[in-house]
């Protein structure tokens, strides 16, 4: 497992591909998040890229069809994490508690 302390943007990567979650790390390729603070608050997508690490950024596809957007990893909560998940599944599926 990956140290809490910040890691180059190269070896984030390997780690987000390799679906290896940490606290430098906490989202994965194709996590279902949503928006939860923040300029795009209410919405719900996808995460398919690391962008950043200082700070920890994150190219969403967003699952109402609006086109991919950066989002601050602190701005998100995670949905579930299942590859696959369909746009129908994010509109539809409730927040987690």
């Amino acid at each position: 497992m990956m140290e809490t302390m910040s890691i180059g943007l190269e070896a984030a990567r390997e780690a987000f591909y390799a679906a290896a979650r940490s606290e430098a790390v906490p989202f994965v390729l194709d996590d279902a998040v949503d928006v939860v603070s923040g300029a795009l608050a209410g919405i719900c997508g996808a995460v398919i890229s690391l962008e950043g690490v200082q700070p920890v950024t994150v190219l969403v596809e967003r699952g109402d069809g609006g086109g991919d957007v950066v989002v601050l990893a602190r701005d998100l909560r995670l949905r579930q994490s299942s590859p696959g998940l369909s746009e129908a599944a994010f509109a539809q599926a409730p927040l987690e508690q």
